[in-house]
């Protein structure tokens, strides 16, 4: 027996995981914790052919849409509770053929009935957390992947980080809820590849401003500075 030791992952927004996955089930149940300050990110996305169910933050608040074929259902968390301030929160979705409700920290609940007859969620691509790579056989619209930590990501029966550790299918992310969440100016920040970056806000005046920082890095090409 494999005994999976489930860890929180970070997310720097290029980071993804991936879950090979294919089923088709008239009941559903997600669940998973995060944190973050990012208010419009992706979380996770079940995709078949045509159905999928995706969870997201928009404008802080969580929304859960699926399709089963007939059309999408969306149930959205509670508007006077925004999920983006860098607190740990829980998710849980469960679904029994046409009744889906979504959970937020154990204590909102919120319900929809989706359309349609049938209710088979089927899934043919996979699941995917925090972003989806280079996949685009299903067209979701412009997503941003997710900056944060999530921990104990679970599809139906599949622990999908821990899944994704043993079978390196987890990219550009490190295992722990980085502490660059929780910086302030003392705490280093390490960029995990090529394509990692920094964006601050427009502090600085137009008319100029100064950034200092200390830097330790092995690569001996030139990085690219301010814009």
């Amino acid at each position: 027996m494999i005994v999976y030791i489930c860890r929180p992952c970070s997310f720097y927004g290029t980071s993804h995981v991936t879950a090979a996955l294919q089923e088709a089930r008239s009941s559903t149940s997600v669940s998973l914790r995060f944190r973050t300050g990012r208010g419009d990110a992706l979380l996770l996305v079940a995709a078949g052919r045509t159905d999928y169910l995706l969870m997201l933050l928009e404008g802080g608040l969580l929304k859960v849409r699926i399709n089963l074929g007939a059309g999408e259902g969306e149930v959205t968390s509670p508007s006077d509770r925004r999920l983006d301030d860098l607190l740990w929160h829980d998710v849980q979705v469960q679904r029994n053929n046409a009744d889906l409700a979504l959970t937020i920290d154990g204590v909102h609940v919120t319900r929809i009935e989706l359309p349609g007859r049938f209710f088979e969620l089927n899934i043919h691509y996979g699941v995917f957390v925090g972003g989806m790579g280079d996949f685009s056989e299903i067209f979701l619209g412009l997503l941003d992947n997710f900056r944060g930590c999530l921990h104990q990501v679970r599809f139906n029966e599949v622990e999908i980080l821990a899944q994704a550790r043993d079978r390196n299918a987890a990219h550009h992310v490190t295992w722990g809820c980085d502490k660059q969440f929780d910086a302030d100016a003392d705490v280093s920040m390490s960029f995990v590849d090529e394509r990692s970056y920094a964006m601050m806000p427009s502090l600085l005046p137009r008319v100029g401003g100064t950034i200092r920082l200390d830097l330790k890095t092995s690569c001996r090409r030139r990085s690219r500075g301010v814009q």
